[in-house]
């Protein structure tokens, strides 16, 4: 495991999980029928699995922590109104170049396509160093050497190899 907060976790339900050895790298344990993840205190859990049915199975994680995914997702939402606002703002002020003198008076045009690109400036770097932070914040486990397979409603599961019923 790349963090050492790391443990394994049983989804509710019944089942034993019996360990042969703990190495820096991983764990090796015997069969269980029961879904498990690894997970851990300030932790995004893996995606549930389940162990092999013979021999023994080594589990390696990657794991990622709970505030860069909340990082993430507040940059994000913050990111996504202030985009929306400095663009509509730049919308409605076509720019300054076309405006007449106004004898000194501030252009409200001039203003909106200011405040339009100043707001939209501080919305787009928030909203992509959200989504980039909140996209590579998962935690991802191997089993026996291969990816744990994504397991979607009904049964469904996506894996490196493709989707499986």
């Amino acid at each position: 495991m790349d963090d050492e907060r790391a443990r394994l976790e049983k989804f509710v339900g019944t089942g034993t999980v019996d360990v042969d050895h703990v190495t820096t790298t991983g764990v090796t344990l015997y069969t269980t029928q029961e879904d498990i993840h690894l997970g851990g205190t300030g932790l995004v859990p893996t995606d549930g699995f389940r162990l092999g049915k013979v021999g023994p199975n080594r589990i390696e994680g990657s794991m990622s922590t709970k505030s860069k995914r909340t990082a993430g997702k507040v940059l994000t939402y913050l990111g996504i109104p202030l985009t929306v606002l400095g663009g509509m703002l730049l919308a409605v002020a076509p720019g300054s170049s076309d405006e007449p003198a106004c004898n000194g008076c501030v252009r409200f045009q001039s203003s909106l396509y200011l405040w339009g690109r100043i707001v939209t400036g501080v919305g787009l770097p928030l909203l992509t160093i959200g989504i980039v932070l909140w996209a590579t914040s998962g935690s991802s486990a191997l089993l026996n050497g291969r990816q744990v397979g994504v397991r979607l409603p009904g049964g469904l599961e996506v894996t490196s190899a493709g989707l499986s019923f």
